[in-house]
């Protein structure tokens, strides 16, 4: 047995020898003479490779016809790359003509010896009907045979055929699986075609995750693009599970070709926690990156974080240099403000925060990526903030005070502000201070707000020192005080604080804790207007208008008014709707008038909605609008005023803009008759002698008529009264259409007033108008007093009137008449409903 297995091994060994040694017999020379000897000797492999020699000319001369002699014979005796090559020799005309029928043997015979060139040929043949009937699906099946075993032609043909439905029923299935074994044979530019497929759908089902595969065998190259788009896909989460780590790793790979805003993105990422965990060390690490660079977007960020100590140690003079490089941008801008506001880095403490901030902002809000910035600024001052760091929690406390990068919120405002304070952050402490007394974001407590102000005011916060200047003015939290007022106001104001300044000079306008003193208040107003201070703008306007501290001038009143009313203090936007309605300092505009007033009206200026009511009523400035008007007067009167509250009882009275209803006029009457109207009062009276909306009282008339006499109401009662009017027919048709009423009443008190006349006629059988028109039928009259008194005779007057066209003989009819002063626009005289009869020859 042993000697069995010696031999066996031994017989082995022998025939691996022999072949080793037959192999080297065996290789052809490429010397053509010397392989020719070998090729005579019917050496099938040698026939082949002289002719192919010949074919090709390679180390020989080109010779077909030599071709042909050697690959015959090679391809005669079964040889299939010789029986491929001479029939494709025959196939190309190479030999002059080319022989179909010789080719299709040859290619045939290679093709069932399983020759994919051959097979490929073969298909070609049928596919173009070379020598043959063309036949479709035999060309299909010669071209899947020469795929199948591994022709990339081939593979990319069928591909193409069932993709496009060439001779084949449209495959897109049947056309990637064809694609994907070019691929996996070599073609590099199929994978990303074939992600393409997955990842739009094309005419398969959308599969992202398999198109994902292929962008990465796509990527193997390094291509930045495919990377950025595997980048994205992870990054997006679109159609697969997003993924954050991976999405760097992309992009980190881009960023390290030329994509350098990827590190932006990338510090982003860990800076907002957006899919990973934050990481601040991560995001400096990136924003340091893309400065390097040269993307100098990183700055504020850098800065931002350096000012905060996120992800590094906190430097204040770092964060300063990153941010002043970026000083337009959200986050530098807002910071840098804090570092004014709070006296940081060398700057100077400056206590005006909020319009700063605002102002500061408004062009920086119109860049896009503001917002973005101001979300990072917020998550990072958060964190700051909840480690204690008593910068960033006023910081974030005013964010929350403004609105900006969140939703505004008193509470959550407060509550940081609170934390700030309680770490000695003065402008903090005022705003506690002023939530307390206010008691917005916290209960109203005036000890505890002059508790914090009193923190402030030991840091020399000039803000804090004049909220406890107000507090001794009016009481709140202390005992009232205008010594204790006036030193503080006088301590700030000396510190150049403008609504102390303001606030001073308003004390010595009113004599309060001082000798009243107009021209020393004027010099505090000016001091504080050249602050900025529209409070005081306003109020040396008013100087000027009423000759306080200086000679009136309404030239100077209106131009302070409207600086003032320009910075958007209501008060002063309501004082140029007056200088417009009457002329004060400016050309008489009622459209300006109304301008203005609507202005103030938007914040709730109780007198601009009511002068805007007026407005409407008279149709200054705007269509005259009855209903307007009421609306006005509604919302001027349910808030206390009480000249709305009297108007509006008018409109109820008269049935103007709303139905007429006496129980109503009489409630809105009395509410301003017991704010001491003199007008609302005689009003009242009238109700009462006539029983309007009340029981008829002679009693109760008589008391209101007195109270509004001793109020100053010039007519008291009975008010005036019409014994009749006349139409002259002569001066009717003489295109002087006109009329004369005879009044009954005193008019003494008119003589030296310049005097507007408001007449509105209706006939007396119910609300319809003395006009054809069935317009309203009202009109003004302007006279002098000399013009008037000189048409007075008998206690008749005659006034033009351009508009009636009455029936002739008698029309009985009401009246409402009104007497203005012209200039002032104060009402001099009212009637009530007259009754009468207009005479018409």
């Amino acid at each position: 047995m042993k000697k069995l297995v010696i031999l066996s091994l031994t017989t082995l060994v022998l025939t691996f020898l022999l072949g080793i040694i037959k192999a080297q017999t065996y290789q052809l020379p490429n010397d053509p003479v010397a392989l020719e000897k070998i090729a005579s000797k019917n050496n099938v492999e040698a026939q082949l490779k002289l002719g192919k020699m010949y074919y090709f000319g390679e180390g020989i001369g080109m010779d077909f016809k030599k071709a042909e002699k050697w690959l015959k014979k090679s391809a005669d005796k079964g040889n299939k790359e010789a029986q491929y090559l001479i029939g494709k020799l025959y196939l190309d005309g190479d030999l002059g003509k080319a022989n179909y029928k010789k080719a299709i043997k040859y290619l045939t015979e290679s093709a069932n010896n399983d020759n994919p060139n051959a097979q490929y040929l073969l298909g070609a043949c049928y596919a173009k009907g070379l020598g043959l009937d063309p036949n479709p699906k035999i060309s299909l099946y010669w071209y899947t045979k020469a795929g199948e075993n591994g022709m990339l032609k081939a593979q990319l043909l069928l591909a193409d055929l069932y993709a496009k439905g060439t001779g084949v029923d449209k495959n897109i299935d049947k056309s990637l699986e064809w694609m994907k074994m070019a691929a996996d044979n070599g073609d590099s530019s199929l994978p990303i075609k074939i992600a393409d497929i997955y990842l739009e759908g094309k005419g398969v089902e959308k599969n992202v995750v398999e198109g994902l595969i292929w962008l990465k065998r796509a990527a193997a190259d390094g291509n930045l693009e495919i990377e950025m788009r595997i980048a994205d896909i992870y990054l997006d989460g679109n159609g697969v599970e997003r993924n954050i780590p991976e999405a760097i790793e992309w992009m980190n790979k881009a960023a390290q070709k030329g994509k350098i805003d990827n590190y932006m993105t990338i510090a982003n990422l860990y800076l907002n926690g957006d899919g990973i965990p934050v990481d601040y060390t991560e995001a400096f690490k990136y924003f340091n990156k893309a400065r390097q660079e040269g993307i100098i977007q990183a700055d504020c960020y850098l800065g931002l974080l350096y000012m905060y100590g996120a992800g590094v140690e906190n430097n204040l003079n770092q964060a300063l240099a990153y941010m002043q490089r970026s000083p337009d941008t959200a986050i530098s801008v807002y910071n840098l403000l804090i570092c004014n506001e709070l006296g940081l880095g060398g700057y100077e403490k400056k206590y005006f925060f909020e319009d700063d901030y605002l102002k500061a902002m408004e062009q920086t809000m119109k860049y896009p990526s503001s917002q973005k910035e101001l979300t990072a600024l917020k998550k990072v001052m958060e964190w700051a903030a909840n480690s204690g760091n008593p910068v960033a929690q006023f910081a974030l406390g005013s964010l929350y005070q403004l609105g900006i990068a969140v939703e505004k919120n008193v509470k959550e405002s407060v509550y940081w502000h609170l934390k700030a304070a309680e770490q000695n952050i003065s402008p903090s402490q005022v705003y506690v201070g002023d939530a307390y007394s206010l008691g917005e974001g916290a209960e109203e407590n005036q000890t505890e707000a002059v508790k914090w102000y009193r923190l402030a005011a030991e840091q020399n916060n000039m803000m804090a020192v004049t909220a406890l200047g107000n507090a001794y003015y009016n009481g709140d939290g202390v005992t009232k005080n205008f010594d204790e007022a006036i030193k503080y106001y006088r301590k700030a104001a000396d510190h150049n604080n403008s609504e102390a300044q303001n606030n001073l000079g308003e004390c010595y306008y009113n004599g309060d804790g001082v000798t009243k003193n107009y021209s020393e208040a004027l010099k505090w107003f000016r001091l504080a207007a050249d602050n900025g201070n529209a409070i005081a703008q306003n109020n040396i306007g008013d100087c000027y208008f009423e000759g306080n501290g200086v000679k009136p001038d309404m030239n100077e009143a209106a131009k302070w008014y409207r600086l003032s009313a320009t910075e958007g203090y209501d008060e002063a936007q309501y004082n140029m709707g007056h200088c417009y309605e009457y002329g004060y300092g400016v050309e008489q505009n009622y459209q300006e008038a109304v301008k203005w007033y609507r202005l103030a009206a938007e914040q709730n200026n109780l007198d601009a909605i009511k002068d805007l009511g007026d407005c409407y009523y008279y149709g200054h400035g705007v269509p005259q609008s009855y209903g307007e008007a009421v609306k006005y007067y509604r919302l001027a009167a349910e808030q206390g005023i009480s000249s709305a509250q009297r108007d509006l009882g008018y409109c109820y009275y008269m049935g103007y803009g709303v139905t007429e209803n006496n129980n109503e006029a009489v409630k809105w009457f009395r509410l301003a008759a017991d704010q001491d109207d003199e007008s609302a009062m005689y009003r009242l009276g009238k109700c009462y002698e006539y029983g309007y909306g009340v029981a008829q009282s002679d009693a109760e008339a008589k008391k209101w008529y007195q109270k509004a006499a001793q109020n100053g109401y010039e007519m008291g009662s009975p008010g005036i009264e019409i014994k009749s009017a006349y139409i002259d027919h002569n001066l009717y048709y003489n295109n002087k259409k006109g009329m004369y009423i005879r009044f009954d009443f005193d008019a003494n008190f008119l003589k030296d007033t310049p005097i507007r006349c408001y007449i509105c006629l209706y006939k007396a059988n119910g609300r319809e108008m003395l006009s054809t028109s069935g317009g309203l039928v009202n009109f003004y009259e302007y006279y002098t007093p000399s013009s008037f008194f000189s048409s007075w005779s008998d206690q008749w007057v005659f006034f033009s009137y351009k508009f009636m066209n009455l029936p002739r003989g008698k029309t009985e009819a009401y009246a409402i008449i009104r007497f203005y002063n012209d200039k002032t626009n104060k009402l001099l005289a009212t009637s009530d409903k007259i009754n009468f009869t207009i005479t018409k020859n």
